[in-house]
């Protein structure tokens, strides 16, 4: 998807900038096609993946192997580049960053060959939008009652631009295929693989089912909200959480009273799941990074979501 932006920065890139002046339907107020820059948002089938922003915070990372240096060259905050970054590695089909240890440097952050493919593809799409896009300026500069003029609801056309660039709060994102759809009276239980060996659970209404199209190999993206994922160090728990996942502590962020733990699924490639639990937790289960822990959380927590 093609987004116009006012200035190009990357916080404008999702949408018209609201103090950019408004393309009115007299003509008077329109800036020059000149001013405004043509940005390429890429998708997966199951909604956004990569845009400006993010192809800017990952050029950032290749700069400087860092992701506290990359957040800081571009204006982003050290947690929202982090976010950002888990919602691109476990929507990508490969890694796209890394972490190296040892080293002269001693280690930092990387962007994997996969990634550095992307980027090259971005820019290279990128530069041909603009070229699209100023081919159409004639059209799109033309006078009301010119014959090149269409009739145009430019609010309704920003409302539509908001739509596309929707985001879920949810801090778990992950992409997968249904395996298994179980109906039981209005309900039904809903098995998604979100890795090879790796399963969510969740439940929704038949209505549901059938508004979302869910049925086996239907692609489908779960959301779960970070503070309902909760933590165990015993796997072998009895818990009535319907999803059980087990990994490795990789990223522990605390403060005074809330902490977010960031756990390594085993046997999910590079998919991780985020936990929003309190310090107290923290220090009660004695948390540490490389520590062995499971996730869990309800069927009922899982929100399921679909392109179209």
């Amino acid at each position: 998807m093609g987004v116009l932006s006012k200035d190009g920065g990357h916080r404008g890139a999702k949408r018209l900038s609201k103090s950019s002046p408004t393309l009115g339907m007299n003509g008077h107020d329109a800036p020059p096609l000149g001013a405004w820059h043509a940005h390429v948002q890429l998708d997966t089938p199951l909604g956004a993946f990569m845009g400006a922003p993010r192809v800017a915070l990952l050029e950032a990372i290749e700069r400087h192997g860092s992701i506290a240096r990359a957040a800081k060259a571009v204006a982003w905050g050290y947690k929202a580049a982090w976010e950002a970054v888990d919602d691109m590695n476990n929507l990508a089909a490969q890694p796209l960053v890394v972490r190296s240890s040892g080293g002269a440097r001693g280690g930092g952050t990387t962007l994997t060959p996969y990634a550095r493919r992307l980027i090259a593809f971005y820019r290279a799409l990128e530069a041909e939008h603009q070229a699209a896009l100023a081919r159409v300026q004639p059209w799109l500069s033309a006078s009301p009652g010119s014959d090149s003029a269409e009739p145009q609801d430019v609010a309704a056309f920003q409302r539509l631009l908001r739509r596309w660039s929707m985001q879920s709060s949810a801090r778990n994102q992950f992409a997968g295929r249904v395996r298994e759809v179980r109906a039981s009276g209005v309900e039904a239980q809903v098995q998604v693989e979100i890795a090879p060996g790796v399963d969510v659970v969740g439940v929704l209404t038949q209505e549901s089912v059938q508004r979302l199209r869910l049925q086996p190999e239907a692609e489908v993206q779960v959301w779960v909200k970070s503070s309902s994922v909760m933590l165990t160090l015993d796997d072998a728990a009895r818990l009535s959480a319907r999803n059980r996942l087990p990994g490795t502590v990789v990223r522990l962020l605390r403060g005074p009273v809330g902490a977010e733990v960031v756990l390594q699924l085993d046997g999910g490639g590079h998919r991780q799941i985020v936990a929003a639990i309190t310090d107290d937790s923290v220090q009660r289960l004695g948390l540490h990074l490389g520590q062995r822990a499971t996730a869990f959380f309800k069927a009922s927590s899982v929100v399921f979501a679909v392109v179209g």
